[in-house]
């Protein structure tokens, strides 16, 4: 008999004579008795394989322990004789972790595990969850990372946006970023687990189907090679940038740009989450901030070139959106503003964070003075957020986390010509 079902067999007997009294149960799980703990994960951790689904074709599959774990956790399970277990050894390497105070399990799986108040229906789940991911992977040749370079972004613009659809044997439908659905015989899904981020099958296509998803997978895959993996842009210069900003162009990393969507929308974009207007009265559910990857270099005095890379999957709307922007200039420009004003405030901040601590620290009511014809206001706000008033504007804020500050630049300084901000920053600063 295979050892692992001795395992099992054995240890189901000696449950049904002795169920744990209330009397057994510990506070803390991780002082019940290692050799009792391993028996029971060994147990909990070996089951008959599901037959009536996807096909077992391996001898052992890569799968994640979730939600038993603190985290995702690969693991390899191993099949014989039509039972699934993991290997004891790994079981016990993962239960000795707590030891270096990094514990695998959670201390509430551990303790309905020993009080035996526990299924394996999560362990099932697992399982049966690899077998609809290596069904996938081998129906398509591809790893869930390539795969979602089929199904991403990219994929649904070009079945709104092209031909694509007509070229397909199956219809597929964005349900949301992690599931599509598939016009099949039954119908199918794709789904895409949160936490692994592994793409399955919600159940295997009739033989027929097989062969048309493959023709599809390499149809779209045909799409993809032809994707670009750089969009360039020339900007010409209405006026010059000033030396002040121009160093700011190697920082810059991204630029906004603005992306609308509805539920009936593209789904990528209604998925990518919500943004709000900095009115508190006016908020648009449909519009979405996106930060695009950028590289801007000046070539001539009245010329930029900007160039945004792709990645395999994502869409081009994004980075084609900036490059349509009539306001692409001005964009850059507070971009440029922005990255400064972060630079200097950061540089100005370093030497004066302990002082800085302290006034706020000491400040129960507003601190307000002029100077120089300019007038200052410091004042606590809710909880532990502090607002710097320079003519009135709300400037920077800053907001305690344990015994420090962390500070934020307002988009009031952006009011303010380049060429003055490091020393009004610097000013600002010296004033604590």
């Amino acid at each position: 008999m295979l050892y692992q079902e001795k395992i099992r067999n054995s240890t189901l007997t000696n449950e049904r004579k002795h169920r744990m009294r209330f009397s057994d149960i510990k506070q803390n799980p991780w002082n019940y008795d290692r050799k009792t703990v391993l028996n029971a994960l060994n147990r909990y951790f070996t089951t008959t394989m599901p037959t009536d689904t996807f096909p077992i074709t391996k001898k052992s599959y890569p799968i994640y322990l979730i939600p038993e774990t603190t985290e995702p956790i690969p693991v390899t399970l191993e099949t014989k004789d039509n039972i699934g277990y993991i290997a004891p050894k790994t079981l016990e390497q993962l239960y000795d972790n707590h030891l270096e105070g990094k514990p695998s399990f959670t201390e509430a799986f551990l303790q309905r595990l020993i009080c035996q108040t526990t299924n394996q229906d999560a362990f099932l789940a697992t399982v049966e969850k690899e077998l609809a991911v290596d069904y996938l992977k081998s129906l398509t040749k591809a790893s869930s990372a390539v795969l979602e370079t089929y199904f991403g972004p990219y994929f649904e613009d070009l079945l709104k946006d092209t031909n694509l659809s007509s070229e397909l044997h199956f219809k597929y439908t964005i349900k949301n970023t992690r599931t599509i659905a598939i016009t099949s015989t039954p119908q199918n899904h794709l789904m895409q687990d949160p936490e692994t981020n592994q793409w399955s099958l919600y159940k295997p296509f009739s033989e027929k189907d097989e062969m048309a998803f493959k023709k599809d997978c390499h149809t779209i895959r045909t799409y993809l090679e032809k994707q670009p993996n750089v969009l360039t842009h020339t900007l010409k210069l209405k006026q010059p940038l000033s030396e002040t900003l121009r160093p700011y162009l190697e920082i810059v990393e991204t630029l906004p740009t603005t992306l609308y969507s509805s539920n009936n929308g593209r789904r990528w974009i209604y998925d990518n989450g919500g943004y709000d207007f900095e009115s508190d009265d006016y908020i648009d559910d449909n519009r979405y901030d996106i930060n695009v990857p950028v590289h801007i270099e000046q070539l001539t005095k009245d010329t930029l070139t900007i160039v945004f890379p792709i990645q395999k999957g994502q869409s081009l709307l994004p980075s084609t959106q900036l490059i349509n922007n009539q306001q692409l200039f001005r964009q850059i420009k507070k971009q440029l503003k922005v990255t400064l004003i972060n630079n200097v405030l950061g540089l100005a901040m370093t030497s004066r964070k302990n002082t800085i601590a302290t006034v706020l620290n000491q400040l129960k009511s507003p601190l307000v003075f002029k100077e120089n014809g300019n007038s200052y206001r410091l004042e606590k706000g809710f909880s532990d957020t502090y607002y710097y008033f320079y003519n009135d504007d709300c400037v920077i804020t800053f907001e305690k986390e344990n015994d420090t500050y962390t500070y934020e630049a307002t988009s009031a300084l952006l009011d303010n010509d380049e060429d003055i901000l490091k020393n009004l920053i610097h000013d600002l600063i010296s004033k604590f």
